[in-house]
């Protein structure tokens, strides 16, 4: 890609890539977009704008609110539910670990804990993702 002069393996953030038989350049983002797919496309806004079908947005459209923390236009009353999700898998988590009262005490190796604990954060890591990927595929 061109920019001002220079060739870069991609566009810089506030840029996306425009391709042409003779010539790929990089062209800015809307004003009020962050980043961008392309010219109609927004991917993230700047500050004090919501995301809302790859647009920017002062106010969220009637029948959705703004989401602070992702700057996004969500279902009312999805913040509360994705909250009470949160809740439940911590709850569910403390279920899962075990009461070893009267038990006699386990013989795993640190290195087996380790192990373990390494195994659940790659296992929670691709739950994230596919939750997100969920998410992202709704907005179109």
């Amino acid at each position: 890609m061109k920019q001002i002069g220079v060739c870069l393996s991609s566009c810089p953030s506030g840029y996306y890539g425009t391709r042409y038989p003779d010539i790929n350049k990089c062209t800015k983002c809307k004003a009020d977009c962050d980043t961008c797919f392309n010219k109609n496309f927004c991917t993230k806004c700047k500050s004090g704008f919501y995301l809302h079908l790859g647009k920017c947005l002062d106010n969220c459209p009637e029948g959705l609110e703004a989401n602070n923390h992702t700057m996004e236009c969500v279902s009312i009353g999805k913040k509360g539910r994705e909250r009470k999700r949160k809740k439940l898998n911590k709850e569910e988590s403390k279920d899962a670990i075990p009461d070893n009262k009267g038990l006699e005490p386990s013989r795993e190796t640190p290195e087996q804990r380790e192990n373990k604990d390494k195994q659940q954060q790659k296992k929670r890591k691709v739950q994230d993702k596919q939750q997100k990927s969920v998410s992202v595929s709704t907005v179109h």
